[in-house]
């Protein structure tokens, strides 16, 4: 239970791609799918 809780705290940390308020989003490349969606995988 911890550890899952570990991984979110990690989602958000990194910025999650299914949330557009991640400020540390805008700064990542746009190979993660930005806040369109979930994940897309580099093609």
């Amino acid at each position: 239970m911890y550890f899952f809780h570990l991984m979110i705290a990690a989602l958000l940390a990194f910025g999650s791609p299914s949330n557009g308020t991640v400020t540390t989003q805008d700064d990542a490349p746009p190979i993660t799918g930005g806040d369109t969606g979930p994940v897309i995988p580099p093609r």
